[in-house]
């Protein structure tokens, strides 16, 4: 990969996902951390808005699944009041239709991928000529 002659552009790579990536969870210990409730503030309001819309999109998300697999997921009812609950259950068995998202890749090495455009290189003495013109 270090061979510019060989290699002259990076290879292209696909973008993992970034959400099982993310620090969420930690604690240090026999550290106290000095908080301004103002700025507490900012950060909880924040929290609450970006809870929200995911839950939001996680509704519609919901709301267009079931209209594009309707037939076969439903919400399971309550035996006591007949009223739906918050669980999706399949409602009628199918092999048509797949919740399951395949994420197999095959490998391809990294001399074998595409690359990124790859710039020119000059020359210092190329340089040189290219201003006294």
């Amino acid at each position: 990969m270090l061979d510019v002659t060989r290699v002259s552009a990076k290879p292209v790579y696909d973008m993992a996902s970034d959400l099982p990536l993310i620090l969420y969870d930690c604690s240090f210990e026999d550290v106290h951390f000095l908080v301004d409730p103002h700025e507490q503030q900012k950060v909880s309001n924040h929290l609450v808005k970006l809870w929200h819309d995911r839950q939001v999109v996680a509704k519609m998300t919901e709301s267009l699944m079931l209209d594009v697999v309707g037939a076969q997921y439903a919400y399971e009812r309550d035996a006591a009041t007949d009223r739906p609950t918050d669980k999706i259950v399949r409602s009628v068995p199918s092999t048509s239709y797949s919740l399951t998202v395949s994420t197999t890749k095959v490998y391809v090495p990294l001399l074998q991928r595409a690359r990124e455009r790859a710039f020119p290189t000059s020359t210092p003495a190329t340089e040189t000529s290219e201003m006294d013109e």
